[in-house]
């Protein structure tokens, strides 16, 4: 008997954890059912003059709003969306006039790298007044990694979000040989510089060594294996800048560049060790004749 109520008694035990099973898989089912639609959204671009921060910051919120159950966003320029108040609205707007509407008439003075961002509730839309393009790519970013989740609604924001960079100088460098394997190839640069307004870089340091040739040596300099030209520079320098990233170009010592070259031609003053693959042969910097050639240089 003790045995038939312990089988009785896992047998329903188990059909109940079964029927409360069945139960939340409905509702899991019905909760999802109730978000799949997806909810129309529109992105407002206004008094923006960079498009290829208006079209990174496009790209980044349709990502991210897509893939959290919202409609791909329209795009709009130059204009105020409708009133549409089933539509999620983000409007990035330079602090002037055009941004009374949405703060009570309040123009914010923001530096070029502030932004502020404010939810218009009864709007079902998202401000961005932002002191610069770049600035207004910022405000997105801290909206996709912060406040953007399925359901999401201007609601969800505080009264006021108001932000800038804490460090004015944000640099990343690069460092290329013009006569050797580049450290970093210059098309690994290129893409890297998609990277670097959601990073918060402002400045880009590239280091390219062989600039200058020497009027005492010049056989050291040598376009041989070379890894750059002045059409990949300038492509380069013109995809930063549409992204409002100043550029600072430099030369390591003039002689580091000529120092594998002249190696091979005085083995005598070689420093001792393997010749490392990438950065050649250096001079042994004690020798007396090394000192004076990097002086000469």
């Amino acid at each position: 008997m003790l045995k038939k109520r312990y089988v009785s008694y896992v047998v329903i035990t188990s059909f109940v954890a079964m029927s409360i099973f069945c139960v939340s898989h409905a509702e899991e089912k019905n909760e999802r059912a109730v978000l799949k639609p997806e909810r129309e959204t529109a992105l407002s671009f206004c008094d923006m003059r960079y498009p290829a921060l208006e079209n990174e910051i496009g790209s980044s919120l349709t990502t991210a709003l897509t893939a959290n159950g919202f409609a791909k966003p329209e795009i709009i320029f130059d204009k105020m969306p409708g009133n549409d108040r089933n539509t999620l609205k983000f409007l990035f707007l330079k602090d002037g006039a055009n941004a009374k509407r949405w703060n009570s008439g309040k123009i914010f003075s923001l530096d070029y790298e502030e932004y502020v961002i404010i939810p218009a509730v009864e709007d079902s839309a998202v401000i961005i007044i932002a002191g610069s393009d770049r600035a207004a790519a910022y405000a997105a970013y801290h909206l996709i990694d912060f406040y953007i989740v399925p359901g999401f609604s201007p609601s969800d924001l505080p009264a006021i979000i108001r932000k800038k960079p804490a460090f004015p100088f944000r640099m990343r460098h690069y460092y290329t040989e013009m006569n050797r394997t580049a450290y970093y190839p210059m098309d690994a640069i290129q893409n890297d510089v998609s990277t670097l307004t959601e990073d918060g870089i402002n400045k880009f340091l590239y280091l390219y060594n062989g600039l200058f040739d020497s009027k005492k040596y010049p056989e050291t300099f040598t376009h041989e294996g070379r890894t750059l030209d002045d059409n990949n520079l300038r492509q380069l320098i013109s995809q930063l800048h549409e992204k409002e990233i100043e550029v600072f170009l430099g030369s390591l010592v003039y002689f580091q560049y000529a120092a594998d070259a002249l190696a091979k031609t005085h083995p005598e003053l070689q420093a001792p060790g393997e010749r490392h693959p990438i950065c050649g042969q250096g001079l042994c910097p004690s020798r007396p004749e090394t000192q004076k050639m990097m002086l000469e240089y």
